[in-house]
């Protein structure tokens, strides 16, 4: 979405419908730049509340920490999910670090349910600027799309994720065009104060999860515009992306990459299921096999993703997991099972298994407790792997490349010696890549359309 200057912008909120709360002092520049960005009309205005610190982290903290026994329940089984997976070390209070990483960092939100607009500070300095331009990007999907009905729609894990992924991809590309419209000194300043901010300390996998809308989300929203612009954006809001594949890999959406829903896993004498079951996804398969096998590996396996499900149980006092894979041909279940099946032994003896099973991959995995250890390589380094991909395929979609040959450019950039150098020596606040890269994906380009005529 291309940026415009917010002086020429103003006049785009007169005569539109209003709420009867007025704009706050030099917040209209920015619902206009927002609404012209985005190519859509706020219906109402948004009431905007700039809080203190201590108000706006007691609000965060009240929504963690006020939750109904079902839901305590819930987020234990996932960290025994998580355990048993080799994502999450035994010693790490889940419930704790989930409420550090829901406040670490957060400077505004927008709220569905009031219709209202919350924000960290009471200077409209760049970086409150920048927040609010996201948070209004949010406001305007919520009327025009509805965001408690995206919400009441999801039925999976792999749904929320999907639908997280649009509604912040859609909201970080706004507020990136908002932030390219400052003043270069302006510009500093923000990238300043976000490198200033927070660091919370949380595991790897919460981190990951948490960031994977605000990396990803964008390549896949971004792909949709480099195709259809914002018509094809809200196209997307009407009928939505629903699994994980479609946040992994930038291209899973507009190349209309299907999936099967897998039957439960089995359970055997002296199991009994804890909770109910769920999808098993692409980006938590790639996140899962990424922690110990190479992350390239891990990532051609997890793009193959056709469907997943997962079973929860208890075995005598241990929370073990069943979870049948398969991909969406049987080459690509053959990838995901033998990917798997080196993550298995790498896991602690007797922790997991994987094997072919049939047409499906069958994996495995105990919570070992106390002692589980979270997987050694970092999950940030692999979710950078799949975003460099994504927006390879990106620069190929934007150059006019087919979206199948889009992602065979993704895939093949990451072996591309010559490539992985030069992008390497890029400067990495450029916004357009060099005249030496986009020859290189050029050529990607012409051979990877060469595979698919």
């Amino acid at each position: 979405m291309a940026a415009v200057a917010v002086a020429l912008l103003g006049p785009l909120l007169t005569g539109r419908p209003s709420s009867g709360v007025g704009w706050p002092a030099g917040v209209a520049p920015i619902a206009a730049f927002v609404s012209h960005d985005r190519g859509l009309a706020f219906t109402r205005n948004v009431p905007v509340h700039f809080e203190s610190d201590a108000t706006f982290d007691r609000q965060l903290v009240a929504e963690d920490t006020s939750q109904s026994p079902s839901e305590r329940a819930s987020n234990l089984r996932y960290q025994e999910e998580l355990e048993a997976l080799g994502l999450l070390d035994g010693s790490v209070n889940l419930a704790r670090a989930q409420t550090s990483e829901d406040t670490d960092d957060v400077e505004g939100y927008y709220d569905p349910e009031t219709k209202s607009l919350f924000v960290r500070g009471r200077q409209l300095d760049p970086q409150v600027q920048v927040t609010i331009a996201h948070e209004l990007t949010h406001a305007l999907q919520d009327q025009h799309f509805g965001l408690t009905r995206l919400g009441n729609e999801e039925r999976t894990d792999g749904e929320t994720a999907a639908i997280t992924a649009l509604e912040e991809g859609d909201a970080v590309l706004n507020e990136d065009d908002y932030l390219s419209s400052l003043p270069p000194v302006e510009q500093r300043q923000e990238a300043a104060e976000e490198g200033a901010g927070g660091g919370g300390a949380t595991p790897g996998i919460l981190d990951v999860i948490a960031q994977a809308p605000y990396v990803l989300g964008p390549d896949m929203v971004e792909a949709i515009y480099a195709l259809s612009g914002n018509e094809g954006i809200n196209a997307a809001f009407r009928h939505p992306p629903t699994t994980e594949l479609d946040e992994l890999d930038a291209t899973a959406f507009v190349r209309h990459l299907g999936s099967v829903t897998l039957r439960p896993p089995p359970l055997l004498a002296g199991e009994r299921r804890d909770g109910p079951s769920d999808d098993f996804g692409a980006f938590v398969l790639y996140m899962t096999l990424a922690s110990r096998i190479d992350a390239r590996s891990a990532l051609g396996a997890a793009d193959g993703w056709g469907g997943g499900e997962l079973v929860q149980y208890k075995t005598g006092g241990t929370s073990c997991l069943r979870i049948d894979v398969v991909g969406r041909s049987s080459a690509q279940t053959a990838a995901i099972a033998l990917a798997a099946g080196h993550w298995a032994t790498l896991m602690a003896p007797g922790q997991a298994s994987a094997s072919a099973l049939g047409s499906e991959v069958r994996i495995d995995a105990c919570d070992p407790g106390p002692s589980a250890k979270a997987g050694p390589h970092s999950l940030d380094d692999a979710m950078n792997l799949a975003d460099e991909r994504n927006q390879n395929a990106i620069s190929a979609l934007y150059d006019g490349a087919a979206p199948v040959v889009a992602a065979c450019v993704g895939d093949s950039s990451l072996s591309d010696s010559a490539l992985v150098s030069a992008e390497n020596a890029e400067n990495p606040t450029a916004a357009e890549p060099s005249v030496r890269v986009h020859a290189l994906l050029q050529r990607l380009v012409s051979t990877c359309a060469g595979k698919h005529r």
